[in-house]
Parts: C-alpha cells; structure tokens; sequence
C-alpha cells in the first residue's frame, strides 16, 4: 500500500509529518497550508524537485511543505514508520536520506521525532 507523507517545515513552528493515502488529499492539504500561511502572494512558489512529488514554498525564509510516497505493508504500519523515519523521506536540499546539514535547526531529527510518535500513536489504538 502506497502512503504520502507531507513533511512541513517552517522556521516557527516544530516540524511535521503527515500521513495521507492519496495523493490528491495530500497536494490539497500541503497547498491549504502553504496558503493560509503565506503572509506575501509572491512568496508562495511550487517547484518540482527530484524525489518528492509536490513541493510548495511560502515564505522568504523557506519555510516549505514537500511530499514524498512510502510504501508500507498494511499489517505493519508502525514498523514501516519506523523504517521511513530511519531512511528518511529527503531533505531540504533534495538529497535521498536525510541532510543535518541543510535542515535549520535540526529539522531532520524533528520531522524523525513525528513519524516514531505517529508510529506510536497507530500502535496504541490497534
């Protein structure tokens, strides 16, 4: 099964993962997002960058959400969380793992931190 994992990464606020099953859902959040927050019209710029699928930027500053696709086994999301959380899902540069180096504040680990709670949290209610 195919998940799509919006990561969202803005310099005020802790970094988040998101799961969707679709990929339309996840393009429309990201976009609400980068939308709503967006403070200068000509800040919001959507590019396309190797390995993700969507990316939206919406401030000066690179605060940005970008999307990648995950393939899981349904009997075993959590461990498959897992597994995305350790190999990453791509960093700000557009690397394949992911990149201390070009994450502000060590937003790698952050976005990390959110698929093992979320891991957690989908084993606890099954």
């Amino acid at each position: 099964m195919k998940i799509y994992i919006v990561m969202w990464q803005d310099r005020h606020a802790e970094p988040t993962a998101k799961p969707f099953r679709k990929l339309d859902t996840a393009k429309k959040w990201a976009r609400a997002q980068a939308e709503e927050f967006c403070k200068f019209p000509e800040d919001l710029k959507e590019k396309q960058i190797a390995n993700w699928l969507y990316y939206v930027e919406y401030s000066c500053e690179s605060d940005c959400l970008w999307i990648t696709e995950e393939e899981i086994s349904e009997v075993s999301i959590p461990d498959e969380l897992r597994r995305i959380a350790k190999t990453g899902g791509g960093c700000l540069c557009g690397h394949d793992d992911w990149c201390e180096n070009c994450t502000p504040g060590s937003a790698a680990n952050e976005i990390r931190k959110e698929l093992l709670k979320l891991a957690s949290k989908i084993e606890s209610q099954q």
